[in-house]
Order: C-alpha cells, then sequence, then structure tokens
C-alpha cells in the first residue's frame, strides 16, 4: 500500500481530480479538517460528495474522524460515513 497525505480539503480533491477517485482505495480524513475544534463536517462533506459514487459502487472506501460528537452525529444524519475519536481500525475496515 501507498499511503498519501493531505493537509487540506483542496489538497485531497487536487489528488482525486488528477488521478480519479478509485486511485486510492481508502480515504480517512478528519471530519473538520483544517477547522479545529469545530463542529462542522464540511470538510468531509466536500470530499465525499467528490468521491460518493465510487464508495456506493464498492470501489473505495471513505471514513472521516472526528473528536466531536455534534460533528459526528451530524455527519452520520447526512450520510457521510464518520466515527468519534478514539477509533479501532476495524471499524474502518469493514465490508
Amino acid at each position: 500500500y501507498t499511503l498519501t497525505e493531505a493537509t487540506s480539503v483542496q489538497e485531497i480533491l487536487g489528488y482525486v481530480s488528477q488521478h480519479g477517485a478509485s486511485h486510492y482505495t481508502l480515504y480517512i480524513m478528519d471530519a473538520n479538517l483544517g477547522m479545529p475544534g469545530s463542529d462542522s463536517y464540511a470538510a468531509a462533506e466536500q470530499v465525499y460528495a467528490k468521491i460518493k459514487d465510487e464508495v456506493a459502487a464498492g470501489n473505495v472506501k471513505f471514513m472521516s474522524v472526528t473528536g466531536n460528537a455534534v460533528c459526528a452525529q451530524q455527519a452520520q444524519a447526512a450520510g457521510i460515513p464518520c466515527l468519534l475519536k478514539p477509533i479501532n481500525v476495524d471499524d474502518i475496515l469493514k465490508p
């Protein structure tokens, strides 16, 4: 496996645009990337919107994580996979 690190939503979206969503098999990101302490899941929402067709087709997996319970609940209610930290890697890798 190869790990690609991104430090912003724009960087993630750039990788997806450059390589295609299915180039990566697993996306794990902070739900509020770039907005520490926020209860907004806008970062995860932007990335998930770009790759959700590949997720639905089973070609890639996506999981966002957050330390904010409100953020996790709101993301899940919006249909965006999100776990509350601390996480168990097995929870992400479940089929």
